[in-house]
C-alpha cells in the first residue's frame, strides 16, 4: 500500500484538485 495524498476531508465530496493530485502520483508510482 502506498500513500499517495493525505487530506483533512471536511465534506462529503472529495475536492477535484485533490483527486487529480492522487492520480497523478499513482501514475507516478505504477511506472
Amino acid at each position: 500500500m502506498v500513500l499517495l495524498h493525505g487530506i483533512v476531508k471536511k465534506s462529503d465530496k472529495t475536492p477535484k484538485s485533490d483527486l487529480e493530485t492522487a492520480k497523478r502520483r499513482r501514475d507516478e508510482v505504477m511506472q
